[in-house]
């Protein structure tokens, strides 16, 4: 192989490891929680829990559940007084699309409960829509 192939074989594999490098930086960037209706981001599950306990357990005969509470690294949260089946199957550290769907009007200043989210798995390719508080704006 002559010095020219070389040569270009060489930035050939060096631009093949920047474009692998950057895109593999794109698909673990965590996008800016959405602000307007209709928008989506791409982010990761920080965690998931019932609202009182730390673990998201399906509910019993006996024993009602907590409701679902589910923390987007990009802070676009989601929580229930229900269970949520796809939030349980979902893991900790999963991708996620999140869209938001919904903002309420007329609520007070500083009050930013009630918006609606909707959120796909990336792994199971479930979904949920949920409002970032368990009470909308202005309630308890």
């Amino acid at each position: 192989m002559n010095g020219t192939v070389r040569r270009w074989a060489r930035a050939f594999i060096v631009s093949v490891a920047a474009f692998a490098l950057e895109a593999t930086a794109a698909a673990n960037a965590q996008e800016a929680r959405p602000t307007k209706v209709g928008t989506c981001a791409r982010t990761t599950i920080a965690s998931i829990s019932g609202r009182f306990r730390e673990k998201l357990t399906r509910p019993t005969p006996t024993d009602e559940g907590d409701g679902t509470i589910v923390n987007l690294k990009n802070n676009a949260n989601g929580a229930s007084y229900d269970f949520v089946e796809a939030v349980y199957n979902s893991k900790v550290g999963d991708r996620v699309l999140v869209c938001l769907v919904h903002v309420p009007t007329g609520c007070p200043e500083g009050d930013t409960r009630g918006k609606y989210y909707t959120t796909t798995n990336l792994r199971t390719l479930q979904s949920w829509t949920l409002m970032n508080d368990t009470h909308g704006c202005g309630g308890a």
